[in-house]
């Protein structure tokens, strides 16, 4: 995996500081509400991370417990077993409420009020995107050059309500997974990577990840104070069910589209300051590679059926996972 190719702020830290930073963006799983170390389960003791398990132990995954606690079942390399705490910070629920009120009231954006929008962060919208194309703060950008911010959010608010899903529900996931990691959970010192996590259990989706932190940061393009310093893929294996059901829904499509539209709806490859992003704003990053698609978070987590995709978008999701976001498909207003 290449090194996320943004232009990074000057050297930051040392792999240690990296991880700080991590931590002090996503909150340490310790930093919700504490756990004890095991919980109940059947009427038997689990013990949590850093105890480990031979076999899984049968909890739901992500399992909340009476006292709010929120654990992940990961699978390690070594075969091994281990249920971890990873119960969101009241940071990581937060919303920019001040720019996005219906987004924070109802999880969505109302459409007229974000088309309107001049401003985020009291950051115009123009700077944010000026920012976020490529070979500004990102090498690779946050948006392709014909799309903007708000053409960026107004489409994608349009991707998540026809799914029937909100942007917290989306992000809550990827939230978790950043506090699964924030545990050093299968941390390998020499090559700054997760080599030691095989992947986690969600929805009874078996869901892979492999994580590399970096020497550097990554800056955001709204003023918000939000860094990052992770590399990140994340996906599953589509069961041979969604791919007849693919293939019957494309018969015609060529064998190379085919295998990118299946990656497209099973992998992201992202980073620590996606969730806050999504949560805080609706944001999933344009058409880059490091753009964290809602139908692909949708899938990959079990929080809709791929039946249910394709019948949102009907015939359409080749077109769907790739057109950019641009004014034309996003319906911003001219400025």
């Amino acid at each position: 995996m290449q090194p996320r190719p943004r232009v990074r702020i000057p050297e930051l830290c040392s792999l240690g500081l990296c991880l700080c930073l991590l931590f002090t963006e996503v909150g340490s799983v310790r930093a919700g509400p504490l756990a004890p170390g095991s919980l109940q389960w059947n009427g038997k003791p689990i013990a949590l991370f850093p105890a480990t398990h031979a076999r899984d132990p049968g909890l739901p995954s992500p399992y909340r417990s009476p006292d709010g606690t929120v654990t992940l079942t990961a699978q390690l390399v070594s075969g091994r077993v281990a249920v971890v705490a990873v119960t969101l910070t009241p940071e990581q629920r937060s919303v920019d409420a001040a720019d996005f009120p219906a987004l924070a009231r109802t999880g969505l954006h109302d459409e007229k009020a974000l088309s309107d929008t001049r401003t985020i962060t009291g950051r115009s919208v123009a700077e944010i995107t000026s920012l976020g194309r490529p070979g500004r703060l990102s090498t690779s950008g946050f948006m392709a050059d014909d799309e903007d911010v708000i053409s960026v959010l107004v489409a994608d608010n349009r991707l998540v309500e026809r799914m029937g899903l909100t942007h917290r529900a989306l992000a809550e996931p990827l939230s978790y997974v950043m506090n699964l990691l924030a545990t050093d959970i299968g941390v390998v010192w020499a090559n700054h990577s997760f080599d030691g996590l095989a992947g986690f259990s969600y929805n009874r989706m078996e869901i892979r990840i492999k994580g590399t932190g970096t020497k550097g940061g990554q800056q955001s393009i709204f003023a918000d104070g939000i860094e990052g310093a992770m590399d990140l893929d994340i996906w599953r294996e589509l069961d041979e069910r969604e791919k007849r059901l693919l293939r019957k829904a494309y018969p015609l499509l060529p064998e190379d589209r085919f295998a990118a539209l299946v990656r497209g709806l099973s992998r992201v490859h992202t980073g620590e300051m996606e969730p806050q992003y999504i949560t805080r704003y609706g944001f999933y990053e344009g058409h880059t590679e490091y753009r964290t698609d809602p139908l692909a978070i949708a899938l990959i987590f079990g929080l809709t059926t791929l039946e249910k995709i394709e019948a949102a978008f009907p015939g359409r999701l080749p077109q769907v996972l790739t057109d950019h976001c641009t004014r034309d498909r996003g319906s911003p207003p001219k400025r």
